[in-house]
């Protein structure tokens, strides 16, 4: 790809914000795990959902992302870390207008810099 784990990272939770979820897949690699926490909450706490979700393969990934469909929110990446095959971070997220929660994200790349695993909790 050419780019920072950084650049690749940031363009990722960009198409989240905007449910671009055709440049979102070309991120990832045909065998990718895809680790969050799972859909759920209320329209007043868009958080309420607990615990974590595994889905494993990119197009179970890509279904749960329509799924998920479009939604008002914003990540913002306060601290990151990176390696040749991984990236960490910290950050913010807020969904409509709802408080602002802490997100910790572990990523690892293979070698053709698409995301082979991705874990994500808050």
């Amino acid at each position: 790809m050419g780019h920072s784990k950084s650049e690749i990272m940031k363009l990722y939770f960009h198409t989240m914000d905007t449910a671009d979820f055709a440049t979102s897949r070309s991120l990832f690699a045909d065998d990718a795990v895809y680790v969050r926490p799972p859909l759920g909450g209320t329209a007043t706490d868009p958080f309420a959902s607990s615990g974590t979700t595994s889905i494993e393969g990119l197009d179970a990934i890509s279904d749960f992302w329509e799924r998920r469909g479009k939604r008002e929110t914003r990540h913002v990446i306060k601290i990151e870390s990176a390696t040749d095959s991984e990236w960490f971070a910290e950050g913010r997220v807020s969904v409509g207008d709802s408080e602002e929660r802490l997100f910790l994200c572990h990523v690892t790349f293979d070698p053709d810099d698409k995301i082979k695993r991705f874990v994500a909790i808050r």
